[in-house]
């Protein structure tokens, strides 16, 4: 959880947890919610001057636990979707250029925004901006991964409530395009970012 990293950092660098005391292992415990909530209520209340960055910080935590709460993931297709990334990723480029993939059907209901970046921040104050995350639970009991979404991750924003089964080559060339690119410039990179996509995260989906 990058973001609730990102906070504790910014809170310690600032001076303001000399008083707030919050324990940084049970701050970035999942499971530590009312602690979490405690922490930050209090942290507000010693500083009214960072009240806003708190409470959008709140608000982001609040829609993390909106997602983990309410995303119940089937165990044999996650099986099923790890067993097919595990095989796409055993493939020669070319085999994985060819490959068939699609995104992940739910992908919008993960999506959680903030007013402040939450991952780089400065020691005197966050970065100002809307800031998207993607908030991806797991069938297991385990924290939700975290995806910040600028740069290639950015591309998601656009993708996520697309239907269409596509390839890897048919998506680089869409890339390149819209980038300005030439497609061997950006093939590496590129591939990359679709790999972790469908191995670490699954927001994209190898189709059989």
């Amino acid at each position: 959880m990058n973001s609730r990293r990102g906070f504790i950092d910014w809170v310690n660098k600032s001076g303001m947890n000399e008083n707030g005391k919050i324990e940084t292992a049970r701050f970035l415990n999942i499971w530590e919610k009312e602690y979490a909530f405690n922490s930050l209520d209090r942290l507000g209340n010693l500083y009214p001057s960072a009240q806003k960055y708190i409470k959008d910080f709140v608000a982001l935590e609040i829609q993390r636990y909106q997602v983990f709460d309410n995303s119940a993931i089937n165990f044999n297709d996650s099986i099923s979707e790890i067993q097919a990334a595990i095989l796409f990723c055993s493939k020669s480029e070319k085999e994985k250029q060819q490959s068939l993939i699609k995104i992940c059907p739910n992908l919008s209901e993960y999506l959680v925004t903030s007013s402040f970046s939450w991952n780089k921040n400065g020691a005197k104050e966050p970065m100002s901006g809307p800031t998207d995350y993607l908030i991806i639970p797991s069938y297991l009991q385990l924290a939700p991964k975290e995806l910040h979404l600028t740069g290639f991750n950015s591309l998601l924003l656009d993708l996520m409530d697309f239907t269409e089964i596509f390839s890897y080559k048919d998506f680089l060339l869409l890339v390149a395009e819209t980038l300005r690119k030439d497609p061997d410039e950006l093939n590496q990179p590129l591939m990359q970012f679709v790999t972790a996509q469908i191995l670490y995260y699954r927001t994209f989906l190898v189709v059989k």
